[in-house]
């Protein structure tokens, strides 16, 4: 979201206070996803005066047609960076070389993978129960799983 601003106060037709309007993200990555998307979704970032910079809904993430989500800046940021992968074919880049053995985060060499480190996470933890409570604390999660009438 660019940053706007909007005249608050005027004395003798000249603007003597501006007021700016931001969404902040917590990547690049995010903020692109944000703007790529919310067009698609018919969602806006809201006016300066009312910014609108909520997330996007779990449930609308199946509207999306992410072919016609352009990453061009998050690869060129990658590229700028030295941090996308180009020297390895497309079959070497396994979960495991982007967030396991393979990583640059791997500091001891016992990092396990993204996928087997939230397995480990979430082994004990009653999925139903969490729902519940999220939702009690005014969180909306989706749509909850129905069981089939007895």
């Amino acid at each position: 979201m660019p940053s706007i601003w909007w005249k608050r106060t005027a004395i003798l037709g000249m603007c003597v206070q501006q007021n700016y309007a931001y969404c902040c993200f917590n990547s690049p990555l995010a903020r692109i996803l944000q703007e790529q998307i919310r067009p698609q979704l018919g969602m806006s970032f809201g006016d300066p005066k009312t910014p609108q910079c909520e997330g996007i809904p779990i449930g609308k993430l199946q509207q999306v047609n992410w072919s016609q989500v352009n990453l061009n800046e998050w690869i060129h940021i990658l590229t700028s960076t030295g941090r996308l992968p180009s020297t390895q074919t497309p079959d070497k880049l396994t979960l495991d070389v982007l967030t396991g053995t393979g990583s640059d985060l791997n500091y001891n060499g016992d990092r396990t993978n993204s996928r087997d480190r939230n397995v480990l996470r979430l082994k004990n933890i009653d999925m139903n129960q969490t729902r519940k409570d999220a939702e009690q604390q005014g969180w909306s999660i989706g749509p909850v799983p129905t069981s089939p009438n007895p």
